[in-house]
């Protein structure tokens, strides 16, 4: 049981480990030990995770290693992070300024870090600004994405998922979900981060979800 208070020090007061539940099923072979796995699945489903599988993992791990990172006179150049979609950043260099960055498609806040979400190109550019996006961006999702295209009010995504997806986007105040497949209209439901009202989502990841924005 006590593999909980590993996953609390490795999220808090900085995340350094993702969640990895390994054991032997002969686990499964005292009441005592069924019972502590069953108290770390219910407290490990209880956290706002995103499954990954171990096939995954070993291709963001491998993208970690040979990831290549060079500075220059616009920003951060990345190359090599197909798999790996999550760069931490300094909130003191500012937000991603989506206009200016490529296969960058939004951010996140944890702790005293800021997560910058990628779209799986091959090559990156991140270029930070002073201010928050004002444009749709991703501020999190529970399945990678396939494709991100945007335009100047129109907004369309998918996810390499078959199993129910949850998204939330950010600066979608503004917007509404027109079209996605096996998408319950009433599970598209408001948030408050910031006092703002943005889209969040739960659906089939397997259909393109269009976000249609006013100026």
């Amino acid at each position: 049981e006590r593999v909980i208070e590993t996953f609390e020090m490795t999220e808090h007061p900085r995340r350094l480990k993702p969640i990895n539940i390994y054991y032997h099923f002969y686990s499964g072979t005292k009441k005592a030990s069924l019972r502590a796995l069953q108290k770390v699945y219910d407290w490990a489903l209880a956290q706002p995770v995103s499954p990954v599988s171990v096939s995954d993992y070993a291709k963001k791990v491998l993208d970690f290693q040979r990831l290549v990172i060079a500075r220059d006179e616009q920003g951060w150049r990345i190359r090599g992070a197909t798999h790996l979609r999550e760069l931490r950043s300094d909130p003191a260099w500012g937000y991603p300024d989506l206009a200016q960055s490529h296969g960058v498609v939004g951010y996140a806040d944890h702790e005293d870090d800021r997560y910058i979400h990628l779209s799986g190109e091959a090559e990156v550019r991140v270029t930070f600004t002073g201010r928050p996006p004002a444009t749709p961006y991703l501020r999190e999702a529970s399945a990678p994405l396939r494709d991100w295209r945007q335009g100047r009010d129109r907004v369309e995504f998918s996810f390499r998922e078959t199993r129910p997806v949850h998204y939330a986007l950010g600066h979608s105040e503004r917007c509404r979900v027109s079209r996605e497949p096996g998408l319950r209209a009433d599970r598209v439901i408001p948030s408050s981060p910031a006092g703002r009202r943005n889209i969040e989502g739960t659906g089939t990841g397997t259909g393109t979800i269009t976000i249609s924005c006013r100026p």
